[in-house]
């Protein structure tokens, strides 16, 4: 039934040449394409299942853009006369021609011991996977391999700013790039309005920011107290982990974030991991990241709590300062430790009613500059950590 779809408009020239491409992208089974909000990503995605022409599931983070596939399908793709009825499906249990669910559908049924196997899919589409839970790659990797069906990856921002371990695990899965549609393109073309990006500061109230700042400077002698610990280096060379880590694979393959830490806080510390441990989690040789507040939190949270090699002796001895200071700048927050902003002052931080002022002086300034020529949107959204970028260029 996929094959009596069919595309009602012209082409842009961008969709036309990755479109041309197609044959090339595909004969490893992995097509990649990155293409960014208005691009016709997902235009271009159903056009690309109509023309493989295989039994497909197509997967999404959310019912919201589930929907927008829906949408685009049968606006752009049904002809008229055509009944969609046994075409499109949402269920995995009832497998159509063309089945769209989100990730966490997938997760669900997997977890599910008794549910059928998915080995009716024939081409897998996953729509911005750049940032997925942990659980969501491992039902990816599940059926990958136990199907392995042609890949589709389509995306709007490919996780550049990650650390080398997630893009490592994304690069992997989705292959290399075949074909990237670049913003000046929409513009050039017309479908992409020339636009400034400005940024606005806005300030916490007193209390908040005094707060803050004094959590910043606890946060700076904890990592001045860190590189003084070179005795702490000597210990983590012989972590089991580390020293021999092929007989320990089961608990770094079921911890393997702490073992990156380790490595992460050794380069830290001036020290070059042991020889064994190089390369257990990728297969090649292992570059530990810069450190950074997530690193660290996830190595003390461990190595204080739950790491019996560094429980006890000197090890424990050389900790304890550390300890004491996370104790002081109140970094514990239910069980853990929070080095990205004080634990407790998030609604304080992020729901501010400056930054709403800063909305109502914004609107002021365009309104006196456009009058009733203004047209105005506002958008409000949280911008997750994980999602911010993670290298910053002097300016």
């Amino acid at each position: 039934m996929l094959d009596q779809l069919l595309f009602r408009y012209p082409w842009r020239t961008y969709q036309a040449r990755v479109l041309a491409q197609l044959a090339v992208y595909q004969q490893n089974n992995k097509i990649h394409i990155v293409a960014p909000p208005g691009a016709g990503k997902t235009v271009l995605g159903l056009e690309i299942v109509r023309r493989i022409n295989r039994q497909t599931l197509v997967l999404v983070p959310s019912l919201t853009i589930r929907a927008q596939w829906m949408e685009r399908l049968v606006q752009d793709f049904v002809p008229d006369e055509m009944d969609v009825t046994g075409l499109i499906g949402h269920d995995l249990h009832q497998p159509h021609p063309l089945t769209i669910v989100t990730y966490q559908a997938l997760h669900q049924y997997l977890k599910n011991e008794q549910a059928p196997p998915l080995d009716w899919i024939a081409l897998l589409v996953v729509d911005e996977c750049h940032h997925l839970r942990r659980e969501w790659w491992k039902s990816l990797h599940a059926v990958q391999q136990a199907v392995e069906p042609v890949l589709l990856s389509l995306t709007a921002t490919p996780p550049y700013d990650v650390s080398g371990l997630e893009w490592k695990r994304y690069h992997d899965f989705c292959g290399e790039i075949d074909e990237e549609i670049s913003i000046p393109e929409l513009v050039a073309a017309g479908d992409l309005c020339h636009h400034q990006d400005y940024i606005y500061p806005v300030l916490p109230a007193d209390d908040v920011l005094a707060a803050s700042r004094a959590f910043a400077q606890h946060k700076a002698i904890l990592y001045t107290t860190l590189v003084e610990m070179r005795p702490l280096a000597q210990h983590l060379l012989q972590h089991p982990w580390l020293s021999q880590p092929e007989a320990h694979y089961e608990a770094i393959f079921e911890a393997p974030e702490y073992f990156s830490a380790l490595l992460v806080v050794l380069r830290y510390l001036g020290s070059e991991p042991p020889a064994a441990a190089l390369g257990v989690l990728h297969g090649e040789l292992t570059v530990a990241p810069n450190l950074d507040d997530d690193w660290l939190a996830l190595f003390l949270q461990k190595a204080l709590r739950d790491d019996p090699w560094l429980a006890e002796g000197r090890p424990a001895e050389l900790l304890r300062p550390l300890r004491r200071l996370l104790t002081e700048m109140g970094a514990w927050e239910k069980g853990k430790i929070r080095l990205d902003e004080p634990p407790g002052m998030a609604t304080a931080l992020r729901h501010a009613r400056a930054r709403v002022e800063a909305v109502g002086a914004i609107v002021t300034h365009e309104w006196e500059e456009l009058g009733d020529d203004l047209r105005l949107v506002v958008l409000t959204d949280y911008i997750y950590p994980e999602l911010l970028p993670t290298t910053c260029y002097d300016q």
